[in-house]
């Protein structure tokens, strides 16, 4: 691989938080060699980044990053003693000041930034109530009801090798809240989801559901016995109408 020089890794590491963050107005830095090459300045010229240094030996100039700095290092210098490497730190760190509230602002910065709190091991210990209470209510408009399966349940799957019709299985294994494996044959093992699959009690369902797929093969009897019985399918009734027809009459006009 190419080494990049600093000016390029430099760049390199800017566009990496362009990206993420998108392209600011004012970038403002120190007089390092890397900051003000030709490279580097054709990079915030395309990007329309107005580019602002400190003066030399001047660092007030750039008060607010001098600031971070010290107390980026008293938060590293306590941190010492603690288990991890300088990274490790460095990201615990990062992720407390981030989330805090600043004097200035009354706001964390990652609140300024996304519009949101950031996540934090306080609020593992305080669930947030109000999304539970959102997924309950969301669950009872939907009228759902949630089904599970027992290892060893007799099951009809899914069987994609015909067409989408049923082949009867034992659940084997659940991988997830609703994936489960199921073994079809004593050498062959699927992974479906739960809406893939039905309990033999409703074979009765399945059964007619195949019947609506494939009517010529329920059709055509047993040609050999020479009778022509063929399974009824019951289809479900047609819905009645809700609400009253509409009888459409002609308007009554005044004739003058």
């Amino acid at each position: 691989e190419k080494l990049l020089t600093n000016r390029q890794r430099s760049t390199e590491c800017l566009r990496t938080t362009f990206a993420r963050f998108g392209l600011p107005l004012q970038l403002v830095s120190d007089n390092a060699q890397a900051f003000v090459s030709d490279e580097f300045t054709r990079f915030m010229s395309v990007n329309g980044i107005k580019h602002s240094t400190s003066a030399p030996y001047h660092p007030a100039t750039n008060g607010l990053a001098e600031r971070f700095v010290q107390t980026l290092k008293q938060g590293l210098r306590a941190a010492k003693r603690d288990e991890g490497t300088l990274q490790t730190k460095l990201a615990k760190f990062l992720a407390s000041y981030r989330n805090t509230p600043h004097a200035t602002t009354n706001e964390s910065p990652a609140a300024l930034m996304f519009r949101r709190p950031l996540r934090t091991q306080l609020d593992i210990m305080k669930p947030n109530r109000r999304n539970e209470v959102l997924n309950k209510h969301a669950k009872m408009l939907s009228g759902g009801r949630e089904r599970h399966l027992q290892t060893g349940q007799e099951v009809m799957v899914r069987d994609y090798r015909r067409g989408g019709k049923w082949t009867r299985g034992t659940v084997h294994t659940q991988m997830g809240p609703r994936t489960y494996q199921v073994q079809v044959s004593p050498d062959i093992m699927w992974r479906r989801h739960i809406n893939q699959m039905h309990s033999t009690e409703n074979i009765t369902t399945i059964e007619r559901e195949q019947a609506q797929r494939d009517p010529e093969s329920d059709t055509q009897g047993t040609v050999e016995d020479g009778g022509t019985d063929t399974e009824d399918v019951q289809e479900p009734p047609d819905n009645p109408r809700r609400y009253p027809e509409r009888r459409q009459r002609p308007p009554d006009r005044l004739d003058l």
